[in-house]
């Protein structure tokens, strides 16, 4: 199969779960480019492409450049991937739970939207500050380079 049919039979098999939209899909096209065998064998099976895209994610946000909490500055620094693709994190689950972060008056409603998608991901303590303090969001310059098979 080529890449781009891989890539929509992942949306399709992703909108089962209907919580994070095509949100996870972004992350795993970053692991496509490069060799990833365990995201190629699971693509039939939706319970482990799903494991597998929330791996994605995480190996995608847990890379310093990706996403750093500054707790003392009060600042998160996200990769500009998460700027660009902003549309992806607007879903059904971050409208119903957008209510909970209390930092209202910092963050817009994109912001929000990432910041109810990493709760899924981050650390506790990380999530505990996401949730409860007053922050701002610096994205940092993407750099659109593609990562290249090893």
């Amino acid at each position: 199969k080529t890449i781009d049919e891989i890539i929509n039979y992942m949306i399709e098999l992703d909108k089962i779960t209907e919580k994070y939209g095509n949100a996870r899909i972004l992350f795993s096209l970053n692991l496509l480019t490069q060799d990833s065998p365990t995201i190629n064998k699971n693509l039939t099976n939706v319970i482990l492409l799903s494991r597998d895209l929330d791996e994605c994610v995480r190996n995608f946000i847990f890379k310093e450049k990706n996403y750093n909490l500054d707790i003392e500055s009060e600042i998160l620094y996200l990769s500009g991937f998460f700027k660009r693709y902003s549309k992806f994190f607007d879903t059904a689950s971050a409208k119903n739970f957008i209510h909970k972060i209390n930092n209202s008056e910092n963050l817009n409603d994109f912001e929000k939207n990432i910041i109810i998608f990493l709760l899924d991901y981050v650390r506790e303590a990380d999530k505990q500050f996401l949730l409860n303090n007053k922050y701002v969001i610096v994205f940092n310059k993407d750099d659109y380079l593609l990562n290249f098979i090893k």
